[in-house]
């Protein structure tokens, strides 16, 4: 089996779906109406979205500045490169929600 190496944006991406479920669960588990319930869960998954989609951007924005740097410093434009940034670029593009929840 091979080795993986560390990836941070998956380590933080699960553990933001971890602590929303906990959240969840202990919002469940808590005496209170129904209704307000489903209002907490849905302000829960609303700032979910949102963190996740802010810390998308801000990788995606890591990626474009680093890819500028190493351009920079190598003085290369290898298309393999180019195309690579492009692949991780649409993968990133795949992980934005694109509705809010009701």
């Amino acid at each position: 089996m091979a080795e993986r190496e560390f990836n941070y944006s998956e380590f933080l991406l699960g553990l933001m779906v971890g602590l929303a479920g906990g959240i969840a669960l202990g919002i469940l588990a808590a005496p209170q109406a129904g209704t307000q319930t489903r209002r907490d869960l849905a302000e829960i998954a609303t700032d979910i979205k949102d963190s996740t989609t802010d810390f998308i951007e801000h990788t995606r924005e890591g990626v474009e500045r680093a890819a500028s740097r190493i351009e920079r410093a190598m003085g290369i434009s290898d298309r393999n490169i180019r195309k690579r940034l492009e692949e991780i670029r649409a993968q990133l593009d795949g992980y934005v929600p694109s509705e809010k929840p009701s």
